[in-house]
This record gives structure tokens, C-alpha cells and sequence, in this order.
């Protein structure tokens, strides 16, 4: 045991000074169990603070300020205040009482504000002085060094706080900070969990919604009235590839959000909703689990949209090779597809330098070219790198915009010809015109070639032919000499020989046509028989020539041979005389 020293006093127990601090702290504890049982509601434990602090320190007045999302410090409660200013001041961290104590992490003590030299605004100021504020103390609330705030105790008389003043003002900021701390920590958890309530329910809506078979229509429309905003799904899976849903936003005003549609990493597409005013957390999330649920139904949509491709692709494939026409067996399954099988149809095939097409590509692509109401287009394959489309009277006089996109799917990262029937009736004709066709578009050696049956004009004959090679070879033996011969461009010998043949050799109807005179004409047809060797004169030779220039002119117009001369394009030939 210490004794004290000569000179030291011993205070007792029982000393009034030490009863009057044990009180004090007594009351501080019982301050802080007070606070703690508060602490569920956040502007009860502010009220509770400055009314205890009045309480304790027998002042006129005290003020709590907080710092919260920016460094200002701001009144949030008062008790013992009577002008409404007061309530309402607010001053930067550094600046003032408050924000110097904040800044400096000390307590500081005001004996007489009047004379008190600060940096302070003007506002605080004047409400301090019309309050009749004459003495304060402040103590900043700290917790784990970020600045919570500062607590105030004042005297509208001038008075001389002491040392132990100041300790009991700095406990009861420092327990104020704790539980200011732990009321918004509570108040977070409290609003975690009303959004995990509000987001189950949300999710179990939307799932009711899908497993009730509601549809990506059915879920989307209630995602739309969850949030009370227009929601938007644009996808690119099948048509419609963007549906609106709910009220129209209005665009000069709307906040939007747009999440992804993802299937696994696959992206579908994205939905978006619009409104007047941002979305809230819960609105994020209930578009967030929207979106999950609006690809499992973007996914079951896609797989019945396969199904019923690949079934229409077998419906094609029996329309195509059937033998008997189409009963009414095949005509209601037609019909069930919105199909008149029995209608006139194109038959376009595709051949693609891909060993393989993506089936469901072509079908998409068909599909975005309709318009809504439209009759479907049936796809199917004919075997590895080549696919073929029925395409109904709608659509004619859109056959290149229907074409191209199809044509540019079935190609791939290759190329793709195409070959287009004539309309008939008739699917199992169409189909051999148009692979006929196709055959041509492939070997005229052209990239993305497009070959149609009317190209071929009184030459469809060609379409019973698997290769065109011979009908080269005739042309070459009926006209190769005459081609070949360096006086036939020159003199316009195949362009004479066209208007020979089309006049039935009639000098003057050549003469006129050629721009000639006419012993220019006996000149030419003498040259040119001289060339061929052949007499014009015979009904045989001109038959067979005439059929060559018509398959020359069939063959050049699919690529497959060079063009003759065109007769558009004769002019005015020198007249070289007769011999």
C-alpha cells in the first residue's frame, strides 16, 4: 500500500467531488444501456442522445451532427433549441467548432463564443448568435477513425466548462458513435432484409409466372408490372426479335436499364425497361432474376421453334420427291403449318461451299424477312452443303431481299449459289429447275451466284441435263471456227450471221438491221461460209446454227461460256466493199 506523501490530502469515498463524478458516470452508463436499446431505430438513438446529454451535463442545450455522404457536417437532432435555423446549420469539415474538432480529432471547449476566433460561415453564425448561444462544448464522434459526427452541449449564459466536463461530453460522443454505428449497421441489415423478402417474392412471381406456362409474353408482362415501367426484350432466337411491354415511356424524360439475356455464355439477347425515374435496388434485381427467367423461356421457345423447323423440313422433303401429288393427308399437314401446299410455289436450293449448313441459321434468316401475318418458309436439307426453301407468291416481288439473307446464312464463312424455279404447282419440277439451275449458278464460276430459271428463257430444256459440258462442245462445233477466226470481230461476221438467221435470210432485212448495204450482206454470208465451211443455203445448217446461238446465248447467260457478239451493240460497219 502508497501512503500518501506531507502535504498530500487523501479524498474519501465519501469526498462530494468524487460522489458528484461517480453520478456522473453512473448516469453515462446508464445513458449507454439506454442508447444500445435503442438502437433498431436510428432517429430515436439521435433524439435520445441530445436529450440524455442535456440531462447529464445540466446545460440548455445540446445538437448532434453527422458526416454523411459528403464532408459536410450536418445537424441531425436537437434538444432545448427554439429557433428553427438553428436546426438546419451545416459547415464543412476544418471549418467551425464542429468541423475543426473533426478535423483535429479533439474535443474542444468554447468558454464565450462571442470572442471565440474561428472560420466559420456566415449561416452557422447567425443562427448560433439568434439561439443566444454563450458557451459550448464539442466532441468529435470518431469510430475506427472515420469521422461519424460531432456532439454539442451549450449554455446560453457564459460559462466555464471544466476538464471534467469535457471527459463526460467526449464518453458520451464516443458512445454515441458506437451506437450510431450499430443503428446503421441494424438499419442495413433491416433493409437487407426487407430486399431479400421483396426480391423472393419477386422471384417466386416470376417463376410462378414461367412454370404456369405463361410465356416469354406472359413473363415479361409481369416484369413489366413489377416495376411499373415499359420493359423492352430484343433477341435475336425467333421473330418477333423485339416485343414491347407495359406503358410507353416517354422518351424525352425516361431513365433506362439494360441487362444481357444470357443462356450459360451464350448471350440471347437483352432486356431494358424505361420510366420516368432510376431504378432502385430492387428494381435491378427483379430485372436481373427477369432476365434469368426470360432465357430459360427464350430457350424453350427456341427448342419448340427447332422442333417445328425441323418438322416443316420434312414436310418439304415429302412435298419435294413425292410421286403422287399432294393428298389430303400431306395437304393438312401443310395447312397445320399455315402451308397451301397445293398453291403455286418457288424452290430456291442453296448450294454452299460449307460441307455442312446450319439448318436453323437458314430458317432464322427465312424468318426475319416475313412480315407479320405472312405465310412461314418452309427449309430443309438436301444432303451435305446444300439446303432448299419454298417460297409462296407473298414473297415474289421480295425474291432478293428473301434470297440474299438466306444465301448469306447457308454460305457461312464460304460462298453460296443459288438456283430459283420458275413458280409451278408442280414442287417435285420445281425442285429438279432449281437444282438445275443452282448447278449452272455453281459452275459459272461466280461467287454468291444466282441463277433463275426465267434466265434461261425457250433453253429450259437445260434442266434435264446433269452436265451442261456437252451442249459447250455443240456450240463450239457449230460456231467454235467462226469465233476463232480473227475477221470476225473485225468485219461483225456473228452479229450478220444472228440477223441472217433471223430473217430467214432476207438480204434486205439484214442489210437494214446491220446498217449495211446490201452487197456488204452477200459479202459477209459468203465469208462466213467460206469460214464454216457449210452452205448457209441448206435448212439443215441454218437449223443447226440457230440452235447453237441459242444455246450459246442460254450458256453465256448463266457463265458458262464466253458471250458472242451482242447485236445491241452493232453499229454502223464500214463497208468493206464486195469482192
Amino acid at each position: 500500500m502508497t501512503w500518501p506523501t506531507e502535504g498530500e490530502s487523501v479524498r474519501l469515498a465519501s469526498d462530494p467531488v468524487l460522489l458528484e463524478s461517480d453520478k456522473a458516470y453512473q448516469a453515462l452508463f446508464e445513458i449507454g444501456a439506454q442508447i444500445q436499446a435503442q438502437q433498431s431505430r436510428v432517429e430515436g438513438v439521435f433524439e435520445l442522445i441530445v436529450e440524455k446529454a442535456v440531462e447529464l451535463m445540466s446545460v440548455d442545450l445540446a445538437w448532434l451532427a453527422l458526416v454523411e455522404d459528403s464532408p459536410i457536417v450536418k445537424v441531425r437532432s436537437a434538444y432545448g433549441v427554439e429557433h428553427a435555423a438553428f436546426k438546419h446549420m451545416e459547415i464543412d469539415i476544418g471549418r467551425g467548432v464542429g468541423g475543426v474538432a473533426l478535423a483535429q480529432g479533439q474535443t474542444i471547449v468554447v468558454p464565450d463564443y462571442a470572442v471565440y476566433s474561428q472560420d466559420t460561415s456566415d449561416d452557422v453564425r447567425s443562427a448560433v448568435v439568434e439561439e443566444g448561444l454563450a458557451s459550448m462544448i464539442c466532441a468529435p464522434m470518431l469510430r475506427e477513425g472515420r469521422m461519424v459526427g460531432a456532439l454539442y452541449v451549450g449554455n446560453r449564459t457564459r460559462t466555464d466548462f471544466s476538464g471534467r466536463d469535457a471527459s463526460l461530453v467526449s464518453a458520451l460522443a464516443a458512445q454515441a458513435s458506437i451506437a450510431i454505428e450499430n443503428s446503421r449497421l441494424f438499419k442495413q441489415l433491416e433493409s437487407k432484409n426487407a430486399l431479400l423478402e421483396q426480391t423472393g417474392a419477386i422471384h417466386r412471381r416470376l417463376t410462378d409466372a414461367s412454370l404456369q406456362g405463361a410465356g416469354l409474353d406472359g413473363v415479361a408482362t409481369t416484369l413489366s408490372e413489377l416495376l411499373s415501367r415499359t420493359v423492352v426484350v430484343e433477341q435475336d432466337q425467333l421473330p418477333p426479335f423485339t416485343r414491347a411491354y407495359g406503358p410507353d415511356p416517354d422518351d424525352a424524360e425516361s431513365e433506362s436499364w439494360s441487362i444481357p439475356i444470357m443462356a450459360g455464355e451464350d448471350e440471347l439477347g437483352r432486356v431494358m425497361t424505361y420510366g420516368t425515374t432510376a431504378l432502385d435496388e430492387l428494381g435491378r434485381r427483379a430485372l436481373e432474376h427477369g432476365a434469368t427467367v426470360l432465357a430459360v423461356e427464350l430457350l424453350k421457345e427456341r427448342t419448340a421453334k427447332d422442333v417445328e423447323w425441323r418438322l416443316g423440313g420434312e414436310l418439304l422433303n415429302e412435298l419435294l420427291h413425292g410421286t403422287g401429288g399432294v393428298d389430303r393427308r400431306l395437304a393438312a399437314r401443310a395447312a397445320r403449318f399455315g402451308v397451301d401446299a397445293r398453291s403455286p410455289h418457288r424452290i430456291a436450293v442453296l448450294e454452299s461451299t460449307e460441307p455442312e449448313i446450319d439448318e436453323r441459321a437458314v430458317c432464322l434468316a427465312a424468318a426475319r424477312t416475313l412480315e407479320p401475318g405472312q405465310r412461314p418458309v418452309l427449309v430443309a436439307t438436301l444432303g451435305p452443303g446444300r439446303a432448299v426453301i419454298a417460297i409462296p407468291p407473298t414473297l415474289y416481288d421480295r425474291l432478293d431481299g428473301v434470297l440474299r439473307p438466306v444465301r448469306a446464312a447457308a454460305a457461312g464463312r464460304g460462298s453460296c449459289s443459288v438456283g430459283v424455279s420458275r413458280s409451278t404447282t408442280d414442287l417435285p419440277r420445281a425442285l429438279r429447275e432449281a437444282l438445275a439451275c443452282a448447278r449452272f449458278a455453281t459452275l459459272s464460276g461466280r461467287v454468291d451466284a444466282v441463277v433463275t430459271a426465267d434466265d434461261l428463257g425457250a433453253m429450259r430444256f437445260l434442266f434435264a441435263l446433269e452436265d451442261p459440258r456437252p451442249l459447250s462442245d455443240y456450240v463450239e462445233e457449230q460456231l467454235g471456227r467462226l469465233m476463232a477466226d480473227p475477221r470476225c470481230g473485225d468485219m461483225q461476221l456473228m452479229s450478220t450471221l444472228r440477223a441472217f438467221l433471223e430473217s430467214d435470210g432476207h438480204h434486205g432485212t439484214i442489210a437494214e438491221r446491220c446498217h449495211i448495204h446490201k452487197s456488204t450482206v452477200k459479202y459477209r454470208l459468203a465469208r462466213i461460209g467460206e469460214i464454216l465451211d457449210r452452205p448457209l443455203t441448206d435448212p439443215d445448217v441454218r437449223f443447226e446454227l440457230r440452235i447453237a446461238i441459242g444455246l450459246a446465248d442460254a450458256l453465256s447467260a448463266l457463265a458458262l461460256a464466253p458471250a458472242l457478239r451482242d447485236p445491241a451493240l452493232r453499229g454502223a460497219d464500214e463497208d468493206i466493199g464486195t469482192p
